[in-house]
């Protein structure tokens, strides 16, 4: 047997299998498999999620209610709107959670808003540690506090020798 014969033996049972496999899908479904024919309230009530109970209708809602805050972020919500209320002042946070290591660590993590209490558009909260204590302020609406980069007004020449 040569060598293109046996491509061509390969090709024939190639086109075989999927021949079958058309065949096979062919008669497995029907006018009723594809819901042809069905009304929106019939479809309806055939879905089925992937567990096979039936899919609930969605439930279309305004506005979602706010996070439930609990045990720390309770606390924090609290300070937090403490400083809102009183913007631009320091305030010592009164506590210091056990799973904090230092109190640098958890200065930077107001810092950055990693508390759902200290984020928002409307501010930023500065923190630093210092002597284990963690000094906490509400800025609202700050502006840019890096220096600006001074450019000349008009452009310097090399000086000739």
């Amino acid at each position: 047997m040569t060598e293109l014969h046996q491509r061509e033996l390969i090709t024939a049972a190639r086109l075989h299998a999927a021949a079958q496999l058309i065949r096979d899908v062919n008669t497995a479904l029907s006018a009723s498999d594809l819901n042809i024919g069905r009304t929106p309230d019939e479809l309806d009530a055939l879905a089925v999620n992937v567990s096979g109970q039936p899919t609930p209708p969605v439930e279309f809602v305004d506005d979602p209610p706010p996070p439930k805050l609990r045990g720390r972020g309770a606390k924090h919500q609290a300070f937090a709107d403490e400083l809102r209320a009183h913007p631009d002042r320091w305030a010592r946070l009164p506590w210091l959670p056990a799973n904090h290591p230092t109190a640098r660590a958890l200065a930077n993590r107001i810092r950055r808003g990693e508390f759902i209490a200290y984020r928002g558009s409307d501010g930023v909260f500065d923190a630093y540690a210092r002597d284990g204590a963690v000094l906490v302020r509400f800025r609202p609406n700050p502006i840019d506090d890096r220096p600006l980069r001074l450019v000349p007004a008009t452009p310097t020449t090399p000086k000739e020798k």
